[in-house]
């Protein structure tokens, strides 16, 4: 299985192929953060970082695994090349938290 994450954050996936990326967060004591229920997680994807811009993917992912699983539709008419992500937490209890800041998603071409 191939590693979709490098250690800058940069996501390099080929169009149309599944992703299924474990996030880990910790506190900052380096503990694991538990999931509460009503957390909730979002991956969004956007050609560029402009906040007007619509996203091109924007999935919620499941808390329960910290597993964000993207499918072969979510690429499959995206064109290749440089897009931003971040990956946002929004807490039960009111904390937003963006875990990956703005970061690189790289769509590569398919061979096959």
């Amino acid at each position: 299985m191939s590693s979709w994450i490098d250690k800058d954050n940069t996501i390099h996936l080929t169009r149309g192929d599944t992703m299924n990326l474990e996030i880990k967060v910790n506190h900052k004591d380096g503990s694991p953060y538990v999931p509460q229920e009503g957390d909730k997680c979002w991956f969004s994807v956007k050609k560029t970082y402009n906040k007007d811009e619509e996203y091109l993917i924007h999935k919620e992912f499941d808390l329960a695994t910290m597993s964000l699983f993207l499918e072969s539709i979510d690429t499959s008419s995206m064109e290749y090349g440089s897009y931003k992500y971040d990956i946002q937490m929004n807490l039960a209890n009111g904390v937003v938290d963006t875990i990956i800041p703005r970061s690189v998603f790289i769509l590569l071409e398919e061979v096959t």
